[in-house]
């Protein structure tokens, strides 16, 4: 049983056979609303989401297996051959493969031109991340120092040599990551409704 659980392929079991399900529900829904629509009769649907369904079906499963024998691999064989797990991923299926997709098209978005963009928000959006990019490898030359001076300014450690064990108070860190980098440290707090009164905001503390 954990030789099953450690091997490459099961981090995809879960999204291949969410993957068959979601298909099957698009293709069953759209049948649904052109059976409204069409003879009694008709047998197929053969509407644009209906066949992209289920060809993404085809694509993920492995018809040459007996599924009597195998059914993860009748279900999600042709998913693990076609999409072998990226290097720096654990696990990889079909919600991994949107956001990835997702992120290219916003990174599209993000570095063209300014006066190629439309909406004030994609302009605010790019700048916002022109900011980040360090394009004149300023925050590369200074290397560790930025992350030294935040470790200094909050107590210091032991290993960067200025740390006083008998001058450094929990308390006090605490208090300085919250006001000074809005880090909750050991804690973070929230507001949201109450749980026993959803008409209410209350402050939500927890570890």
């Amino acid at each position: 049983m954990f030789e099953t659980i450690i091997t490459p392929e099961l981090p995809l079991t879960w999204p291949c056979v969410t993957s068959v399900f979601v298909s099957g529900r698009a293709w069953i829904e759209p049948r649904a609303v052109s059976r409204s629509k069409a003879p009694f009769n008709d047998l197929y649907c053969l509407t644009t989401p209906c066949v992209s369904a289920a060809a993404d079906m085809l694509r993920s499963s492995d018809v040459t297996t007996n599924p009597c024998d195998d059914f993860y691999k009748y279900a999600c064989g042709g998913w693990v051959k076609n999409n072998p797990i990226p290097d720096g991923k654990s696990m990889w299926g079909t919600f991994g493969k949107l956001e990835h997709r997702n992120q290219l098209i916003i990174k599209n978005v993000l570095e063209r031109s300014e006066n190629d963009l439309e909406s004030d928000a994609e302009k605010k959006a790019r700048r916002y991340y022109i900011s980040c990019m360090d394009a004149n490898e300023t925050i590369e030359a200074l290397g560790a120092e930025p992350l030294l001076d935040i470790l200094n300014k909050t107590g210091g450690w032991n290993i960067s040599g200025n740390f006083d064990i008998h001058k450094w108070d929990l308390q006090e860190t605490l208090h300085s990551l919250q006001n000074r980098y809005n880090m909750g440290g050991l804690f973070t707090w929230a507001v949201g409704e109450d749980d026993r009164n959803s008409s209410r905001h209350i402050i939500q503390v927890s570890m």
